[in-house]
């Protein structure tokens, strides 16, 4: 599986020519050494800048990414020139020419012979916005890059690459108006104009819209716990039962309460009799009624009330 870059796709070769190990001092950097005390690194950068051209001749770099080294070797140099003078743009002009003799005599004194590389390009021919158009030749071999790595770009890559696409497409627009603007004619030295590299064509071509799907699918479907999980319901009933349960047990303790009053104290014996009482006298009056004739009814009938009192229930012919 192959690692995964960071910043950008060309940052591993960057990083190689930035290395600290195998940095040996040359004769060639001698007229950096006094300036070192006010510019901090600049005899360290140009004995970088010695071997790694060393490497490109030689053909020993360990990043072989790009068909031509030297061009983003040029690249590596003036952002990191930029770096160190602070934005000084007159320094950094300064030692961008003063660096020109080292390249050119390890140039000369290899056997191999490198297109592009036999001189510093002049990258720039104004050096107003220099780190503006750092970025944008950085964009240039990056979007270069990964042109001509598209159809061979892994599954496990695709997301890296996607996401550092993405990053660029509302970039895109910043730079090609910064190249409108550009008077100079800076952009116009670059290896490609960046209007050749349209993120969002690149973006289309991946189909990186297909990253986004699963992440959209597995949102809008319910978590499996809100969803056919039956212990939610065994739940609720459990709860349901605990809160019935105190009730329907106050309920049986009043009725048997009820029960025991009635069989085991007088006040049962003393609703029997009212109650049968009651329920006789209610008979012996309906026995009475039946066998009076409604005809009889108009011309009055005497019933013997010396007797204890009684209702009398009426209902309705």
């Amino acid at each position: 599986m192959s690692v995964p870059f960071k910043k950008y796709p060309l940052e591993t070769l960057y990083n190689e020519f930035n290395e600290e190990s195998n940095v040996t001092t040359s004769e060639l950097c001698q007229s950096f050494r006094d300036k070192d005390l006010e510019f901090r690194g600049i005899h360290k950068f140009c004995n970088k800048l010695v071997r790694n051209l060393k490497n490109i001749l030689n053909n020993k770099l360990d990043n072989n990414l790009v068909t031509d080294p030297c061009s983003y070797l040029n690249y590596w140099m003036s952002n990191e020139i930029y770096a160190i003078v602070s934005s000084d743009s007159v320094k950094y002009n300064t030692f961008i020419s003063m660096l020109s003799f080292p390249w050119i005599n390890t140039y000369t004194s290899s056997s191999n012979k490198v297109e592009n590389c036999s001189n510093p390009s002049n990258i720039f021919y104004s050096v107003t916005d220099i780190d503006q158009f750092n970025n944008i030749i950085n964009y240039v071999h990056n979007f270069k890059f990964v042109e001509k790595k598209i159809s061979s770009i892994k599954p496990d890559e695709k997301e890296n690459y996607c996401k550092y696409i993405y990053s660029f497409i509302q970039q895109y627009d910043e730079y090609i108006s910064i190249c409108n603007a550009d008077k100079y004619g800076n952009c116009y030295k670059l290896p490609k104009h960046p209007s050749e590299y349209n993120p969002q064509n690149f973006y289309n071509q991946l189909k990186c819209n297909e990253l986004n799907e699963p992440n959209a699918e597995s949102q809008g479907d319910p978590p499996l716990g809100d969803k056919d999980s039956p212990s939610i319901d065994i739940e609720s009933s459990e709860s349901n039962s605990f809160h019935i349960l105190p009730i329907f047990s106050s309920l049986f303790g009043a009725l048997l309460v009820s029960l025991l009053t009635y069989k085991l104290t007088p006040v049962g014996s003393f609703l029997n009799k009212r109650i049968f009482n009651n329920r006789k006298t209610q008979e012996n009056i309906y026995n009475e009624m039946n066998n009076i004739d409604l005809e009889d009814i108009s011309e009055g009938v005497n019933i013997n009330l010396d007797n204890d009192p009684f209702h009398i229930t009426y209902q309705q012919v």
